[in-house]
């Protein structure tokens, strides 16, 4: 369902009384196989590289500079389907830095409109005063092994990692969705789904137990996607303001 519907957070609701018991995210499932994984079976896939099974981006990777302009940076975020950049020197391409949509949010809820005439390292300034240099760009190089990759994931607790060569160039961009489909999503597709544990959970529950639970579970998306629908319009509202000086 997170793959499927593109979504973070899941939330699992008790089978009686339809209560929350936790929500479910990319980051607690990928930690779950990080930790006991192992115990269980290491599959061959394991010590094959990343890029090996094709997990992640290793094409068309979108990048920006230092000096590229913060507001083409939001228009890459905004518009091209991606959740992170990395910052990368003009010359050499090695990543520097990396800036996310959790960044432009940040710009959107302060509402900092005299801010966008700056550039992408000028944004990054004042978030990086609080950052040593090691903790703004988290990466692993493009020969490490799929293990290596979940291992960094999981103990930087990070979205997404830069693959990068033995000069620091980018190569490609491995994140946790990518990660979670290939040893999840894609091996669990091939599986019957059995339905008999569901009807026996709910057998007792009412209709209107039913209705309380899908109500619940339908708020909470809707909050999570009224939230971000608005996030985003006001960075679109900021962005085109700003054009029209």
């Amino acid at each position: 369902m997170l793959s499927k519907h593109r979504i973070h957070r899941l939330p699992v609701m008790d089978p009686i009384s339809g209560s929350p018991l936790f929500i479910l995210t990319h980051k607690r499932i990928l930690k779950f196989l990080w930790l006991f994984g192992q115990s269980f079976s290491t599959p061959d896939y394991h010590e094959k590289s990343c890029k090996q099974l094709g997990i992640g981006t290793w094409t068309g990777i979108r990048v920006v500079f230092p000096d590229t302009p913060i507001v083409d940076c939001f228009d890459i975020l905004l518009h091209k389907g991606v959740s992170g950049l990395p910052v990368v020197e003009r010359h050499t391409y090695k990543v520097i830095d990396m800036y996310s949509r959790f960044d432009a949010i940040g710009v959107a809820l302060e509402d900092r409109m005299h801010q966008l005439d700056i550039t992408v390292e000028q944004a990054l300034e004042f978030r990086n005063s609080f950052r040593s240099e090691d903790n703004r760009v988290v990466s692993i190089l493009d020969t490490d092994c799929l293990w290596t990759a979940l291992t960094v994931l999981v103990q930087r607790n990070v979205h997404r990692l830069c693959a990068i060569r033995k000069n620091g160039a980018i190569e490609g961009l491995i994140s946790l969705s990518d990660v979670i489909n290939y040893m999840v999503v894609k091996p669990g597709s091939k599986l019957s789904t059995s339905h008999s544990c569901h009807r026996h959970l709910y057998h007792n529950n009412s209709m209107h137990d039913d209705f309380e639970r899908h109500s619940i579970l339908n708020r909470l998306g809707e909050n999570s996607a009224i939230l971000e629908q608005q996030t985003t319009n006001r960075l679109n509202h900021q962005l085109a303001t700003f054009t029209m000086k």
